[in-house]
């Protein structure tokens, strides 16, 4: 007796699709652990602390291996992307929503 073709189909989709969301269900959790850090570096970004903190950086004053998050672009263009993840989510959450 052969096992039919479509069930094999079936079964290897069923286990992409639970390896898959097995492994967003770890990084989600992950990702959500950091909410506040990403809720510190948006208030940080661009506050009176960070232009003071630019100033001291500037004038040599802070002696830390790096500075990243007094660029402008670093912290900016990572404040993008966590937006850009969140609607992608959104997205994704709502075609969920309406087709399973």
């Amino acid at each position: 007796m052969s096992t039919p073709k479509d069930f094999v189909k079936m079964e290897e989709n069923y286990l992409k699709v639970d390896q898959a969301v097995q492994s967003f269900e770890s990084e989600l959790a992950q990702f959500k652990e950091i909410i506040p850090n990403i809720r510190t570096l948006t208030n940080y970004y661009g506050s009176k602390e960070w232009l003071k903190h630019q100033q001291l950086e500037k004038s040599g004053e802070i002696d830390y291996p790096t500075t990243a998050v007094l660029g402008e672009d670093y912290a900016y263009n990572t404040l993008v992307d966590v937006r850009q993840i969140g609607l992608e989510m959104l997205e994704i959450a709502t075609e969920l929503l309406k087709e399973c």
